[in-house]
């Protein structure tokens, strides 16, 4: 079982090798849009939980779920630029969720 199970089935389902053909788009807010388009309430509202607790760790141990979690569809050079990447995350989730 994953710590993070909505953030896990967000990076596996979404975050593939082929992403960026399936939305025709290297925009990640336009994949990130296709998610809450695609998905219930319910979901979304769980995976801003996942990402807000989360982004309470350390760079590192967010890094490194990060990179377990994807499917081969992103990578972050850095501890810093995978927190910096998750909090926009968070930050569009929040937006949506509002």
């Amino acid at each position: 079982m994953y710590k993070y199970p909505r953030l896990k089935y967000f990076m596996s389902c979404y975050y593939h090798q082929d992403w960026i053909h399936d939305i025709d788009s290297k925009d990640e807010a336009v994949l990130w849009g296709s998610f809450f388009k695609e998905e219930v309430e319910e979901v979304s509202c769980e995976l801003e939980g996942d990402i807000k607790e989360l982004l309470a760790s350390d760079s590192e141990s967010i890094h490194k779920v990060l990179a377990e979690y994807q499917s081969g569809g992103r990578c972050w050079a850095t501890n810093e630029e995978a927190k910096g990447w998750l909090h926009k995350l968070h930050e569009f989730c929040h937006a949506q969720n509002t």
